[in-house]
């Protein structure tokens, strides 16, 4: 009895070097030495593709006929891929730790990366390189780029990992009154009149709190307020949440301009406070109540420096921060991990309203626009001349296509080009598509925000060019220009003229498909694919263009039953 397994090789699915080592570790182990045994045993463990292609393989000479260490070889030729060491090398150096791949997997993976790298004696250097800058950003790659390099060797950069996590995971299930990841929040955003002086007593009064500014970790004559004026009291030396002054109490919160009465303090109306529908706040007349945030674990800070302001508009911007410091939306600190860079934008009065860029985008009330730096660069490119100038436009072309309506028709030419075969040739239609894409890209289109209460409509289509798909409000999307009634860019066509439009769209008889794809860049009516399908469908030119449905086999006359006689 033989000792000891082997799967069936198959070489669409399994690697032939690992099948053969153990093929070889079996014929040891069961001490089998005969030549027509341990050819037997080859045979007999490949799948029917494999026996083909090794019978393929060893033509003119039979398989049966050939010796283990013949079989063996023409499949070592075959099999074995031809090793391009540049393509290993940047499959190495391009390697990183998968997000939910532990220290152990991603050493073991970069390992095998390894094999065919031909690292020579500065291998370990070279593991411990990439698996430390491989690592993904946290405490585990922190810990070990803390270490001296020329001390660390790979094994030594394993162990220090695998204690690194050790210690993370003993401290996530320790005991403890509260998570270190939360941050509370002692104070609300917004505060009513009926008991801001309240506040800034106590705020006044609380211990290692900056008399100036009310935050913590700072002294008050190294606080970056000590030389600003109280709005309230008008004196030098602290803002107005630390005034103490009860002489002119705050009837009222404006968010234009704060007013002061002598009368007795009221609540503020969420609903008349500009401020508080701007931002989704909610003003507040009690004691403070706290919020919990928790952050993920492992989570890394980004922090963005700012940007440099236009001198015309420096002072306007600072005013504007001022005045949220004020009425306590915006709190100052002397350090965050994170920040990100505030976009100013004028209104129509002069002062400056806050938006936000991220990843291209900027976002405001208004809503989703492109970024006019990202659109700048990509209409400066110059026309393509090759493959990778053409793929390195769409891909900047893509970022920005949800602001494009009929990308895909638009950009159809140039994909063209992207076709396996399809020869280089820059014509007419690749630079209408070029410039078109341009000038769409150059539009100042501005995605409006998601609507929870609107109704939603999803919108498919399909054409040669591509597939697409729109999630859109019910929104009425019609519009009259020059007389006439538009659809987004398609001319709605009257009842009365519908007949004539559809017999020129299919005039050229070039099918449905064809057809539907020329009319929904130009005209549109409830129901005209519906009206182009039964118009071309009953049309005799374009069924004798139809390609022909594929020929069915022959079928055989079934034979007659036999007769059988008696004896």
């Amino acid at each position: 009895m033989s000792i000891g397994t082997l799967p069936c090789f198959d070489p669409r699915s399994q690697e032939w070097e690992i099948f053969r080592n153990r093929v070889k570790q079996f014929l040891s182990l069961n001490d089998i030495k005969a030549e027509e045994k341990k050819r037997a045993v080859l045979i007999t463990h490949l799948s029917d593709d494999a026996y083909l292609l090794l019978r393929n393989l060893s033509h003119p000479k039979e398989v049966e006929t050939s010796t283990f260490d013949e079989l063996v070889d023409f499949l070592d030729k075959h099999l074995t891929p031809t090793r391009a060491t540049f393509a290993d090398l940047g499959n190495f150096y391009n390697a990183v730790q998968a997000e939910e791949e532990s220290v152990e997997d991603w050493a073991a993976r970069l390992r095998g990366l390894a094999v065919h790298c031909a690292f020579g004696d500065c291998l370990d250097k070279v593991y411990r390189d990439r698996f430390v800058l491989g690592l993904k950003l946290g405490s585990v790659r922190d810990r070990l780029c803390e270490q001296d390099a020329s001390k660390l060797t790979f094994a030594k950069a394993l162990e220090i990992a695998k204690q690194t996590v050790t210690a993370r995971e003993a401290r996530a299930t320790a005991p403890r009154a509260f998570s270190p990841a939360a941050a509370m929040k002692e104070e609300p955003l917004l505060w009513s009149g009926a008991d801001r002086a309240g506040a800034a007593q106590r705020r006044q009064t609380s211990p290692n709190r900056c008399a100036v500014c009310g935050m913590k970790g700072h002294a008050a004559e190294r606080c970056r307020y000590k030389n600003y004026r109280c709005q309230r009291c008008k004196e030098k030396g602290h803002l107005k949440k630390m005034c103490g002054s009860k002489e002119k109490p705050v009837k009222n919160i404006n968010l234009e301009t704060d007013s002061s009465s002598d009368e007795a303090p009221v609540a503020v109306d969420c609903r008349e406070c500009k401020e508080c529908q701007l931002f989704n706040l909610r003003c507040v007349d009690s004691e403070p109540y706290f919020v919990t945030i928790v952050l993920k674990e492992g989570a890394t800070p980004k922090f963005c420096k700012a940007r440099p302001l236009p001198f015309a508009i420096k002072d306007k911007v600072e005013a504007e921060l001022e005045r949220l410091v004020e009425v306590g939306i915006l709190e100052p600190v002397n350090h965050s991990d994170y920040a990100t860079p505030i976009v100013p934008v004028p209104k129509s009065n002069g002062s400056i309203r806050d938006s936000v860029t991220y990843l291209g985008h900027i976002i405001s009330k208004d809503g989703l626009q492109k970024s006019p730096k990202k659109v700048e660069a990509i209409v400066k490119v110059p026309k393509p001349t090759n493959i990778t100038d053409l793929k390195r436009f769409l891909g900047m072309a893509n970022y920005y296509r949800n602001f494009v309506p009929n990308a895909s028709s638009i950009l159809a030419p140039l994909h063209e080009l992207l076709r396996e075969g399809a020869r280089w040739e820059w014509t007419e239609r690749q630079q209408a598509a070029f410039d078109g894409m341009k000038r769409e890209l150059s539009s100042s289109r501005v995605l409006a925000h998601f609507d929870p209460a609107a109704q939603l409509v999803l919108t498919v289509d399909a054409g040669p060019a591509g597939l697409g798909a729109v999630l859109a409000t019910c929104k009425t999307d019609l519009e009259v220009e020059d007389g006439c009634l538009l659809r987004g860019h398609r001319v709605v066509i009257p009842t009365v003229h519908r007949k004539d439009i559809l017999q020129e769209l299919h005039r050229t008889h070039q099918g449905i498909v064809r057809t539907k794809s020329v009319a929904r860049s130009r005209v549109w009516w409830p129901g005209v694919d519906r009206d182009i399908e039964q118009t071309v469908g009953a049309c005799r030119v374009c069924a004798t263009l139809r390609p022909a449905p594929p020929r069915a086999p022959p079928q055989p006359w079934p034979r007659p039953p036999r007769l059988g006689f008696p004896n």
